[in-house]
């Protein structure tokens, strides 16, 4: 019965697509935290925790322009949602050998991108740090989501919208330091899909 309920962050995903406003940003993360408050699965309040914070770190990224710091703001925003997915996929945690094989084939290659490409298109020490802590934090939420101790599809719903998020910020990336903006298109797709599989996963 729950599940019928995704039809609202849906709906609202649709239109912020349609439209481009921006009310319709923070009203489906709202709308996946008030859904998620009814799952069963123990800590649920963390992942409604990082929905709260995502609400924060999406405002400071949406308007750049109102303080000379608002990056930095949304990526701390977005950095402690990912401390509450994070405490959350913990709670469920059972240790595997997954997380560390996961865990290196990310640190390889994101290592090797942040070092050679996108540390040194960062201005000032303060960004590079935030940047490069934020980095470590997404590839340790999907990392340990492969040892998640739920049910199967719990999980792996799970595993796909926290990969969703890791995809989106990636291209973010490449798109707001580094000027490469052809997979522009699938920033927000990604990024409203990460939020709306994190709640399926928690009431499916």
């Amino acid at each position: 019965m729950m599940k019928v309920l995704l039809i609202v962050p849906l709906s609202l995903f649709a239109l912020k697509l349609k439209t481009g406003k921006y009310i319709y940003s923070p009203l489906v993360t709202l709308s996946c935290c008030l859904i998620s408050l009814f799952s069963r699965l123990e800590s649920q309040w963390l992942v409604c925790a990082g929905y709260l914070f995502s609400v924060i770190g999406d405002f400071f990224l949406a308007h750049k322009s109102i303080h000379k710091n608002s990056y930095l703001f949304g990526i701390a925003g977005f950095f402690f949602a990912h401390a509450c997915f994070l405490s959350y996929t913990l709670v469920h945690f059972q240790l595997s050998i997954m997380t560390a094989i996961v865990s290196a084939l990310l640190l390889i290659p994101y290592g090797a991108y942040a070092f050679r490409c996108l540390l040194p298109a960062l201005s000032g020490i303060a960004m590079r740090i935030a940047v490069t802590v934020y980095m470590l934090i997404s590839i340790a939420v999907f990392s340990c989501s492969f040892s998640m101790n739920v049910p199967a599809l719990n999980k792996y719903v799970y595993l796909s919208g926290i990969g969703m998020i890791l995809f989106s910020d990636t291209v973010i990336s490449f798109s707001d330091f580094l000027g490469y903006r052809k997979w522009d298109k699938w920033i927000l797709p990604t990024y409203y899909l990460c939020h709306i599989l994190v709640c399926a996963s928690v009431i499916i």
